[in-house]
């Protein structure tokens, strides 16, 4: 029901929209998650957030800001910690990437699973768009517990009708045009593919917002035409 609504709102303005993508009200866009999209080991202009913020800037949004609030090592345990932090910034959209660290540390899958839920939970409380990114292929780490993993994602993805793209690194992992030395974390090509592959989610996001809040705006005109509506 909830993708239905959108898609609904979504159809109601495209037309507007692609006519003039520019006159979009303010909205805020947060990436959060850890050090695959933090811009590990990369100049603060080639970091994921500033990369998707440029290529947003080039389809026509002028009113958009793109937070990057990822943090190199970080767990899902941090997720849940550093929570209030990105509610601050009061986001329309959050990307949410996790899940690396806990892997290599072997963290149990159910507090990995709990800890997912709790920030999504919190943020779908706010009526945030959230873009949920999977890991797949993880070095080192076993195939049941990546298969786990995976489940986690992708439950969580069905239970919240979450935008879901599997894995934050498909095209990346392992190609050494496209990874930094380690042969795992995005160079600067690697981070363009990033963008590439999940902005699309990133736009539908913002229009489902913009939407939004111009039917919220409509339904007030109407209160406010109406006589007697007010008292």
């Amino acid at each position: 029901m909830q993708r239905i609504f959108k898609g609904f709102l979504i159809s109601a303005v495209v037309c507007l929209l692609c006519s003039n993508v520019s006159a979009l009200v303010p909205l805020r866009v947060v990436v959060f998650g850890d050090s695959l999209t933090s811009g590990y080991d990369l100049q603060p202009e080639e970091n994921y957030a500033a990369k998707l913020d440029r290529k947003l800037k080039e389809i026509g949004y002028q009113s958009v800001e793109v937070d990057n609030m990822s943090v190199a090592e970080a767990t899902t345990s941090d997720a849940v910690e550093k929570l209030p932090a990105v509610m601050a910034k009061h986001p329309d959209i959050v990307v949410i990437e996790f899940g690396v660290n806990d892997a290599q540390r072997g963290i149990n899958i159910p507090l990995i699973n709990s800890n997912l839920e709790a920030v999504v939970n919190k943020l779908s409380q706010d009526r945030v768009f959230i873009i949920l990114m999977g890991i797949k292929n993880l070095p080192g780490v076993g195939y049941a517990y990546s298969g786990q993993l995976e489940g986690v994602y992708s439950g969580i993805t069905t239970l919240h009708a979450l935008h879901f793209y599997p894995d934050a690194l498909q095209g990346i992992n392992g190609n050494p045009d496209l990874t930094l030395a380690d042969g795992y974390h995005p160079n600067t090509k690697g981070v363009d593919m990033m963008v590439e592959n999940t902005f699309r989610m990133v736009d539908e996001g913002l229009r489902y917002k913009w939407s939004v809040q111009q039917f919220q705006e409509y339904q007030q005109q109407l209160n406010n035409s109406t006589p007697g509506a007010n008292r």
